[in-house]
């Protein structure tokens, strides 16, 4: 399970797992008074057969200087989770040049949706061993949750499917799926 985990924590950091990317759709809509750019894969999260879409929406007064929003929709359209951050915070963190042009932003937005992690092995997250301040802190990993051990535990048990995401410069979110309370949690963050 340490390798495992381990290399989950890797491939995001470096830039992704190209096993896990799925089929997308990628559109590009001008304007005269912006750059807009959306790019969007199905995936399975919030079960192991839902066919929820993970979509990644830029708009902004030019290509470098948008707003990037990240959401995972439900089958039935609704949330499971949104964020949004600005794209040369998320760019940054991804490497390469600034987007100058509708295209490249889109091919931005396509890399940032090909590199989120979707594991829906068993046991994928680490034990919070008793006396340890975080999650995988045994194993060398600096990781940290926002949740009470005994949550933690309860969801961990549960052998959810895990979304990895970046949401910052240097930093990525792990969200699960919490079938009763039927909400995305954040578990880990790094």
């Amino acid at each position: 399970m340490r390798a495992l985990w381990q290399s989950i924590a890797v491939a995001v950091l470096i830039g992704g797992l190209g096993a896990c990317a799925s089929p997308q759709d990628v559109s590009l809509t001008g304007n005269a008074h912006g750059c807009d750019a959306v790019a969007s894969r199905p995936l399975a999260f919030s079960s192991r057969r839902a066919a929820d879409t993970l979509e990644a929406r830029a708009s902004g007064t030019t290509c470098a200087q948008t707003e990037v929003t990240v959401v995972l929709r439900l089958p039935d359209g609704r949330q499971a989770l949104a964020f949004s951050l600005p794209l040369p915070v998320l760019q940054e963190g991804m490497g390469g040049a600034q987007p100058a042009t509708q295209a490249q932003l889109a091919t931005l937005l396509r890399r940032y949706i090909d590199e989120a992690q979707l594991d829906a092995r068993p046991g994928a997250l680490p034990v919070w061993k008793k006396g340890e301040p975080t999650p995988g802190f045994d194993q060398g990993m600096e990781l940290t949750t926002p949740l009470s051990r005994q949550r933690y535990a309860a969801l961990r048990s549960a052998r959810p499917n895990l979304l990895c995401l970046r949401d910052a410069q240097e930093s990525f979110s792990c969200h699960v799926w919490d079938r009763k309370q039927r909400r995305a949690e954040v578990i880990l963050q790094h």
